[in-house]
């Protein structure tokens, strides 16, 4: 035993490379990464906005707190002066600060689809571009959390479903052009995982529905409205995301990262984003002067699969 614990401290001095910063560290999805990465070795600067938050994370071993809301360029431009001034570089860059919203998209005004986007958006990008000399400097790692609404489109989780199809693409276009940096981009996505962002947007779409004029989804609304306590009960009753974690964990030891990783807990869940994405692919191939046939569709399936094994 006691050679197999001395093995095991030498693998995790190996694949620590440096610290890593987390964003939205406070409470659940953020928080477990947070706790994992600073267990198994990592300096963490785990991000929050609350006070109260901050200090909780203060009390955990290898994790130093950072107040950063991802709204505001001033706060991340401290974030950035605090990675310079604590001199140990940065290897990671773990984005998950997000909100969540569920709302009929075509109810959804405009205030409200910036505020989705400004903070699962912009924020990512804000905070990533100020980063970006130090993991350059580290040849390091961004880990953007996603959800599994990136992958499928959610009616009445539009404007966040929007967002996160956003995060996937601007996870592959910044891969492609920060590669040849040495830095490595993936995006994980994690199906049906209990966090606090789902409660705030339950609360929120019940704010919204006692002052909302619907332009023609009045039957919808009030259908959601009696669904939101069920909804919610549902969603308290999902897996806590500590395999959500280990997937981040194995990103950033990996040598060749995944460029994305989809985190689920059932093979029910697995397939839905599985079936959908060969379903647009099938849609797309439909009544098309260049459409495949159904075997020149398999060649391409069994060409990507063959890709995919020599590049993992």
């Amino acid at each position: 035993m006691e050679g197999k614990a001395i093995l095991e401290l030498e693998e995790v001095a190996t694949n620590v490379k440096g610290p890593v910063l987390v964003t939205g560290a406070s409470t659940g999805i953020g928080r477990c990464i947070a706790e994992t990465l600073a267990g198994n070795g990592y300096l963490v600067y785990a991000t929050a906005r609350k006070k109260s938050d901050i200090q909780s994370l203060a009390a955990i071993k290898n994790i130093e707190p950072m107040k950063l809301d991802v709204t505001k360029q001033a706060d991340v431009d401290r974030a950035v002066e605090e990675v310079r001034r604590r001199g140990k570089g940065l290897f990671g860059l773990v984005n998950v600060a997000g909100i969540g919203d569920i709302w009929p998209l075509c109810e959804l005004e405009d205030e409200g689809l910036r505020r989705v986007f400004e903070v699962n958006v912009f924020g990512v990008h804000r905070v990533t571009r100020a980063m970006l000399p130090f993991l350059a400097e580290a040849r390091g790692r961004i880990i953007n959390i996603s959800s599994i609404g990136g992958l499928i489109a959610y009616g009445m989780r539009g404007g966040y479903s929007m967002s996160k199809w956003s995060i996937e693409s601007y996870s592959e276009c910044l891969n492609q052009e920060l590669e040849r940096h040495g830095i490595r981009v993936s995006v994980v996505e994690p199906a049906y995982f209990r966090t606090k962002a789902n409660e705030a947007a339950t609360k929120l779409a019940m704010d919204r529905a006692r002052s909302a004029k619907p332009v023609i989804m009045k039957t919808e609304i009030q259908d959601l409205v009696r669904d939101l306590p069920r909804i919610s009960e549902n969603w308290q009753k999902r897996n806590t995301p500590e395999k959500v974690a280990a997937a981040v964990l194995a990103l950033l030891r990996s040598e060749k990262p995944r460029s994305r990783c989809l985190v689920s807990t059932t093979k029910e869940q697995f397939l839905e984003p599985i079936d959908a994405l060969i379903g647009r692919a099938v849609d797309i191939n439909v009544d098309d002067e260049f459409s495949l046939s159904q075997a020149e569709m398999h060649s391409v399936l069994d060409r990507m699969w063959d890709k995919t094994r020599t590049h993992t």
